[in-house]
């Protein structure tokens, strides 16, 4: 009886544990090379749910939000590009779906970028106040980023690790790449890892 009393409350803490407040963030990819922004179609946007432990991010367009099905609790589909990270373990995964039979999980390498970060405050993001950071990504290339210190993620899927804080704009000279968030919630969101797909160390295993 006693075994099943510290059983039950450790089930309880451990989803107590899960239910963290944490925060959604939602950006718009204001500008890519690789988006044709001359077609008449809705503004590509991404969004990413951080939870407590883990990080789910997937793209999807403003009318047609597939990746945000009204729920709390994400990335138990495997989606195209989306990626899972674990910040405990420090696994990455990225997801495919498009033109194969079955959708799987690759295994992916967290990029690490030297960010030179600036006191000042630029401004304040719906009550976050926010903070500039650049940071040298090869011969001439840089990347610029807004970033919120109070929001302490430091991993996202365009600025790596090492950014202290939860980023709000970015700009990367490589591709001509400016996001900008466009809304900022805090709440109660889960992140789990899909249940079925089998994780791959390359695209090309079989």
């Amino acid at each position: 009886m006693k075994r099943s009393i510290l059983f039950i409350a450790a089930v309880a803490c451990f989803h107590l544990s899960q239910a963290q407040v944490s925060y959604r963030l939602t950006y718009e990819i204001i500008h890519a090379k690789t988006v044709d922004t001359s077609k008449k179609m809705p503004p590509r946007y991404f969004a990413k749910t951080v939870s407590n432990d883990s990080m789910f991010f997937c793209y999807f367009y403003k009318d047609n939000d597939d990746c945000l099905s009204g729920t709390n609790s994400y990335g138990g589909t495997i989606l195209h590009h989306a990626q899972w990270y674990n910040f405990t373990t420090g696994m990455l995964y990225n997801g495919v779906s498009y033109n194969v039979r079955k959708p799987y999980l690759v295994k992916g390498k967290m990029p690490v970028y030297n960010w030179v970060t600036d006191t000042a405050i630029v401004y304040v993001y719906d009550d976050h106040p926010c903070k500039k950071a650049y940071a040298l990504v090869g011969e001439h290339d840089s990347c610029f980023a807004i970033y919120s210190p109070g929001i302490p993620v430091s991993y996202n899927n365009y600025t790596g690790k090492g950014l202290p804080g939860m980023m709000l704009e970015f700009v990367d000279t490589r591709n001509g790449l400016y996001v900008k968030a466009v809304k900022v919630e805090k709440g109660i969101f889960d992140v789990t890892m899909p249940l079925k797909g089998k994780i791959r160390k390359y695209a090309t295993e079989n």
